[in-house]
């Protein structure tokens, strides 16, 4: 239920009616604000349209849910959603666009941080 909220604290933050989401997207507004209430799901296709729209990804999209799921308090505060959205996307993007041995220096320290974090339970 959190992504149809977050995306609707997103939406709002942009000054963004559900019409003009319809209108920019080809969703059903309907549709759109059944997702936003948590009554309907969207379809991958419909949430990857409202993505490009937004600038990012559903990667992104779901994980901002969830950190707003852990501490709904970031949905009173959408230009603080709207920055982690920004981040996490040129985060990604730069991660890609990095070098392979940049690529693989990550994806160690990402592995190293969940041994240790294992290893501390």
């Amino acid at each position: 239920m959190s992504i149809g909220l977050t995306l609707a604290t997103l939406r709002k933050a942009r000054g963004m009616s559900l019409g003009d989401v319809e209108r920019q997207t080809g969703i059903n507004k309907g549709a759109l604000s059944k997702f936003e209430r948590g009554l309907e799901g969207l379809g991958r296709k419909n949430i990857e349209r409202i993505c490009s729209l937004f600038g990012t990804t559903s990667s992104v999209l779901y994980t901002v849910a969830e950190t707003v799921e852990n501490n709904p308090g970031l949905l009173d505060d959408s230009s603080k959603l709207q920055f982690m959205v920004k981040q996490l996307t040129q985060l990604i993007e730069q991660y890609l666009s990095a070098s392979e041995d940049t690529r693989r220096e990550i994806e160690a320290l990402l592995v190293n941080a969940d041994i240790k974090k294992d290893s501390a339970s």
